[in-house]
């Protein structure tokens, strides 16, 4: 999202997000190494962990904070080990993310 777009948006209002995870309850039915199989949210059902709200704001996109923001980077790997995604797709995904950081220049956060 480019900063015009995220300033945009927090201008009309807040901006909303809930954190959900599924319960493996089926190691058969729901495979972590098979990423074409839908877990069946019958047998676990979504249950959010977290909510993230953005009040309305400016953001300014030639401005300090906006520089600094641009040079961040946020990884889900950055955690307790039993939080971090699990599965063959995801380490894939930690490596092309961590490449695409530093093609950036941003900061990969650890």
């Amino acid at each position: 999202m480019s900063t015009r777009a995220l300033d945009a948006g927090l201008r009309s209002g807040e901006a909303v997000f809930d954190f959900k995870v599924q319960l493996q309850t089926d190691a058969v039915a729901m495979p972590v190494e098979d990423v074409t199989v839908e877990w069946d949210e019958t047998q676990s059902v979504p249950v959010t962990v977290a909510t993230l709200v953005i009040p309305p704001q400016r953001v300014d996109p030639s401005g300090e904070v906006a520089a600094r923001c641009e040079s961040m980077s946020f990884s889900p790997w950055h955690g307790l080990a039993e939080h971090r995604p699990m599965g063959g797709m995801n380490r894939l995904r930690r490596s092309v993310y961590m490449a695409s950081v530093q093609r950036r220049g941003g900061i990969p956060a650890s």
